[in-house]
């Protein structure tokens, strides 16, 4: 998330105290209406990890969630892993006679690791086992920087997560996408929406790493508001059969019409990735080989010239259509790969500009936009700061036929 924006201490304490007109520890005088153990039709958990710069917003999206916990139904369960300057918890919202209300379901005895593979399963775990359901869908929400590689031996802001309290000054901060992958195959927990509010994480890189650990990513190829989604909305479309993913992303970005601030989402249909991988592929290889050396200045990014910051170098975050549409010299190829792309990204919404803290102005959107970025490897005279060499542990480097012509 940015930081563009941000609340003041009595805004918060107003916000959070209205949930419960003020009530928030008091006795719940009704039980919540389907037992913990019990199958519930659809759950959802937001993981959230804000011991970071994060947690001063933190309260205000804790509210807007027992606020759309009155449009949960009585047979599901809505639930939020919390790290953040106090213990960790998992709290459960609920809807307690038309208002919404919440409980706390489990304490941490000890501080989280929310970034390392074993606590963050062991919270997933939990969660399936006293709160199975036939659905799921599960938010990430914390900092983030897309397909970004954290080797741990660097100081630096990458990939998802950033928990700034860990027990062991050496376990990970953050977590690669692929750790990620591997950690929600090994827990079997597949939710059908894999939801990031979080900043970058709707790159192909990401896609494809993740394309077996759930049925569609909603996310943003840019930056997103420290706000993060207007959960008071969002949530009650979350339980609505009627509600698709369309839905939600429009209310996501409606909340922000007429704000200082925008918001770029997509869709991504994750059984589509391979096909998509193939399609671009055989566009490398026409069309992007490094002897080339194509010039792609004029390329609309989500990250116009990346950017130093934090001690990390940031990509530019390249539009994969916009790519296509500059590098593919004939209609009839970009027509091929288009049809893969539609098929892998069908929705998108964007604001016509939003402010990217990295670079410290607002980014303009561009016609060619499809919500969906993706990295170009450029001479490293060019592009310094090891970036193809990250770029080199995504699976997608492969997939998409980078390696293959020599990159």
């Amino acid at each position: 998330m940015g930081k563009f924006l941000c609340f003041s201490l009595s805004l918060f304490l107003f916000l959070f105290a209205s949930c419960r007109d003020g009530a928030l520890e008091a006795e719940l005088p009704y039980e919540p209406p389907i037992a913990a153990g019990e199958t519930a039709v659809r759950a959802c958990l937001v993981y959230i990890v804000a011991d970071n710069n994060l947690n001063s917003f933190l309260q205000a999206d804790l509210t807007e969630m027992c606020k759309g916990a009155a449009g949960v139904p009585a047979d599901c369960f809505m639930l939020a892993y919390v790290d953040d300057a106090h213990s960790p918890r998992i709290l459960r919202f609920f809807n307690n006679e038309g208002v919404g209300d919440y409980e706390t379901v489990r304490n941490f005895e000890r501080e989280m690791d929310s970034c390392s593979a074993d606590d963050m399963c062991e919270v997933l775990e939990w969660v399936k086992e006293n709160y199975p359901s036939l659905k799921m869908d599960l938010i990430m929400w914390s900092h983030a920087t897309g397909w970004l590689y954290d080797d741990n031996r660097r100081n630096v802001s990458r990939s998802f997560g950033y928990d700034g309290n860990r027990v062991d000054a050496a376990s990970p901060a953050r977590m690669n996408v692929e750790e990620l992958a591997a950690l929600l195959q090994r827990v079997a927990l597949k939710p059908e929406r894999l939801f990031f509010d979080a900043c970058f994480m709707q790159c192909a890189e990401s896609a494809y790493a993740l394309r077996e650990c759930a049925d569609w990513i909603i996310a943003s190829p840019a930056e997103i508001p420290a706000y993060g989604a207007p959960y008071d909305v969002i949530v009650p479309l979350l339980f609505d059969d009627e509600a698709g993913i369309q839905d939600i992303i429009d209310a996501y970005k409606e909340a922000y019409e007429g704000s200082d601030t925008g918001v770029v989402l997509s869709a991504v249909r994750c059984a589509a990735m391979e096909a998509l991988a193939s399609a671009t592929a055989d566009v490398v290889r026409e069309c992007l080989l490094p002897t080339m050396h194509p010039d792609y200045g004029s390329l609309f990014a989500y990250l116009p010239g990346g950017r130093w910051t934090g001690g990390a170098r940031y990509p530019c975050f390249y539009d994969m259509n916009a790519v296509m549409l500059g590098c593919v010299p004939f209609f009839s190829e970009y027509s091929k790969w288009k049809a893969a792309l539609d098929a892998a990204v069908p929705y998108g919404c964007a604001s016509g500009s939003w402010w990217s803290d990295v670079v410290g102005r607002y980014v303009s959107l561009s016609s060619a936009w499809c919500g969906i970025s993706m990295y170009l490897p450029k001479d490293a005279l060019l592009y310094p700061a090891n970036l193809n060499e990250d770029f080199a542990f995504c699976e997608w480097y492969e997939a998409a036929g980078w390696k293959e012509v020599g990159w």
